[in-house]
This record gives structure tokens, C-alpha cells and sequence, in this order.
């Protein structure tokens, strides 16, 4: 047990690094080593785009320990990833009741609502998420995004550069940003942050 639950941390460092292929590894050693290890094999399968197999896997976590917020949240992240966002929603809003402090399933179900064009519920999120914690570059620049669907973009330019101050290498926040001011008339500005979000990216 305890060395199936060291191979499933070493694969989320790793792929907290972007190392994907062993991260995947270990994932797998530990559901081999845990038969019951559902979360590890989930997140296996869900690194391999695997995710009606990775939903499998998390509802059976869930069914083995129906308040743990990682199950629904990873299970939210699967049904996101499928497609199917009020499902997604609705391990989110499990989440949020199960551990009320949870900036990830704030901003997770805020980024589902604003796909569903809900954007007045998603901003609700994202600000959810930003009070619990306001270093958080990407509720920013996601809360951004939704007012930008508003067409409010003096609203969106502030919450990315939010994200920019607070994540300097967060290259979706300039790219987020250099689109608003190219919808803004500004093209000198949207030029620069289009290069600094290729440099950040590696392009």
C-alpha cells in the first residue's frame, strides 16, 4: 500500500512537471500494486486521454469514500474533458459542498459555466476563487476571459494583467490580453503581447 501510494505521488510531481510518459507509468505500477487504488488509475487514464476510463475509476473512488472532494473533482475535470459540463457542474457543486474552501473547484466550475455561456454564474466562481486565494493567476485570467465575453474588456485587460503582475510566465494571460487589445483598436500593445506569449511558449 504505502509503496503504491509513493509510485501515485512521484506520477503527480512528475506530471506537475510535464514529464506525461512517467507519470503514467507510475500511475499504472500503483493501480497494480493497489487493485483499489481508483483515484491513481484514474489519473492514469486520464493523462492518456482515456476519460470514460478515468470516470470509471473515480466513481468507484467515490463509491469506496463518498465525501472525498478529490474524487468529485477529478471526476469533474474527466466529464470536462469529455464534454459533458453538467455533469462537470454537478461533482463540482459536491466539491464545493464537501470542502467549501476549494479554490479548484471554484475556478474548475467557473471554467464549465462559462462554456455553457453562463458567464454572469462563471465571474461568481472565478471572484469565489480569487477571495480564497487572490494570488491565483489563472481564476484572473479566466474571470477576464468572461468579461471579455461581455464585451467589457477594459474589465478584462485588468484582470489580465492581474495575472501577468502576479505570474509573469503565465503565457495565456498575455496572449488572453493581446487579443483583447487587438478587439480594442490598440495593435501596438496586442503585437507585444502576442510575442511575449510566443517567447513564454517556447515558439
Amino acid at each position: 500500500m504505502k509503496l503504491a501510494r509513493a509510485h501515485c505521488s512521484r506520477a503527480a510531481a512528475l506530471m506537475g512537471s510535464g514529464d506525461k510518459n512517467r507519470a503514467i507509468a507510475d500511475y499504472d505500477e500503483s493501480a497494480r500494486l493497489d487493485p483499489n487504488s481508483h483515484l491513481c488509475r484514474g489519473f492514469g487514464n486520464y493523462a492518456r486521454n482515456a476519460f470514460d476510463a478515468a470516470i470509471v475509476d473515480f466513481n468507484k473512488a467515490i463509491t469506496l469514500n463518498p465525501r472525498s472532494p478529490e474524487a468529485f473533482l477529478s471526476g469533474g475535470l474527466a466529464y470536462r474533458a469529455k464534454g459533458d459540463l453538467d455533469r462537470a457542474i454537478a461533482d463540482y457543486d459536491e466539491v464545493i459542498r464537501l470542502a467549501p474552501g476549494n479554490v479548484l473547484a471554484f475556478n474548475n466550475r467557473g471554467v464549465a459555466l462559462l462554456q455553457k455561456q453562463n458567464y454572469s454564474r462563471a465571474i461568481q466562481d472565478f471572484d469565489n476563487a480569487i477571495q480564497l486565494e487572490p494570488s491565483y493567476s489563472a481564476a484572473f485570467v479566466n474571470r477576464g476571459n468572461a468579461f471579455s465575453y461581455q464585451s467589457d474588456l477594459d474589465r478584462a485587460i485588468k484582470d489580465y494583467t492581474e495575472a501577468i503582475r502576479l505570474d509573469p510566465k503565465n503565457a495565456a494571460a498575455y496572449q488572453a490580453r493581446g487579443l483583447t487589445y487587438r478587439a480594442m483598436g490598440d495593435v501596438v500593445r496586442a503585437r507585444a503581447d502576442f510575442d511575449q506569449a510566443r517567447t513564454l511558449a517556447g515558439r
